[in-house]
């Protein structure tokens, strides 16, 4: 059984075996071998109740005391295990000048371990019900984590999801995603006699230049609808012959209240009128999500932070996803919440080890006071 008060070195050897994980997609053993890491400590409490979940090859886990899980958590923390592809240096984590180094040390398995370690600490202690959810597929979109789980019927009044964020900062909210695939026909013709044919390729481009007028591409950094073309293609492959087909497609991020992307119905249209006569074909439609930042759960995060920084807090906004906007599709209040991480998804990942425990604290006396 552990020792869940641990000194830090007993917590850094537990992050660094976390880390030292590959728990990427395409290991799907490695992904029960990090929720079982996380399992492993939770079945050293016999008031702790461990439920298992997997569809399509992603396991999860969703932990809580008693013998049977409550119909709604008032508070349930939300981490994700799994992490993007390195290089195998990326999992050999260290410390170095007070620095932890690691892929997966920010993003976010240091985070999901002390939600772990406070779970085990006062969840048999507190009066209300609490529960912790550990999934491993948050980094391909989180369908067969955080959304099979919701869909099998976990709910709660209130969620905090340890994605990393800078010092003293809550994001309470998030844009939207919208993936398409936007098809154009036209007609073949020799290259040479660009008139007898109807050149679909064009069509692409003209259906591009619109819709990057009503959404440029900004030049700083902005909080607003983005569109990013992320392909223009034609089955075509010679120079000579005018292209009868075109697909271009689009990653869409949108902010709650655009009227163009109020619904997959409402884009649907939106993309069609810009071109008549094209096929759109959502591939992917995720909502935006807000928190009421007059929340009362969320105000007693927002004082247990504010008082381990001894400042007032900032909202920043995400112009990524995470879990949190399937909570949000389903009315649930979600924020996110973590460490301070520096380079993660990139070479030299890490965060500052100083934070392990800081963070530790604010969720202690945030689940103190709720």
């Amino acid at each position: 059984m552990y020792n869940v008060p641990m000194i830090k070195a007993e917590i850094l050897e537990l992050v660094k075996g976390l880390v030292s994980i590959e728990s990427t997609a395409d290991k799907p053993e490695n992904l029960y071998k990090a929720v079982d890491f996380i399992g492993s400590i939770l079945n050293g409490f016999p008031q702790i109740k461990v439920e298992r979940f997997e569809n399509n090859g992603k396991p999860s886990l969703l932990a809580y005391c008693g013998p049977k899980r409550p119909a709604r958590f008032k508070v349930l923390m939300n981490g994700h295990v799994d992490v993007v592809p390195g290089n195998l240096q990326d999992f050999v984590p260290f410390v170095k000048d007070g620095k932890l180094y690691g892929r997966g040390s920010g993003d976010m398995k240091t985070a999901a371990l002390m939600m772990t370690l406070v779970f085990c600490e006062l969840a048999p202690k507190i009066n209300y019900t609490l529960g912790l959810q550990i999934v491993a597929d948050e980094e391909i979109g989180g369908f067969n984590g955080t959304k099979y789980q919701i869909d099998q019927g976990v709910k709660s009044d209130f969620v905090i999801i340890g994605e990393g964020s800078a010092a003293c900062t809550l994001c309470p909210e998030a844009r939207g995603i919208c993936w398409a695939d936007v098809r154009f026909s036209g007609r073949p013709a020799h290259g040479a006699y660009p008139w007898r044919g109807d050149n679909a390729a064009l069509k692409a481009v003209e259906f591009v230049h619109e819709i990057t007028k009503i959404y440029p591409v900004p030049k700083t950094e902005k909080w607003a609808t983005t569109v990013n073309v992320a392909a223009l293609s034609t089955a075509n492959s010679a120079n000579n012959r005018v292209p009868d087909d075109a697909k271009v497609s689009l990653d869409v991020r949108y902010l709650s209240g655009d009227s163009n992307f109020t619904s997959r119905q409402t884009a649907q249209g939106f993309l069609e009128n810009l071109s008549p006569g094209a096929h759109v074909d959502i591939t992917m439609f995720e909502p935006a999500y807000a928190i009421d930042r007059q929340n009362p759960t969320l105000q007693k995060l927002i004082t247990a932070i504010e008082q381990d920084a001894g400042q007032q807090i900032e909202f920043v906004r995400r112009y990524g996803s995470s879990d949190a906007r399937f909570y949000g599709a389903s009315g649930t209040s979600a924020v996110t919440f973590g460490l301070p991480d520096h380079n993660i998804h990139a070479d030299g990942e890490f965060i500052e080890v100083e934070w392990i425990s800081r963070y530790r604290k604010v969720l202690e006396q945030f689940l103190l006071a709720v």
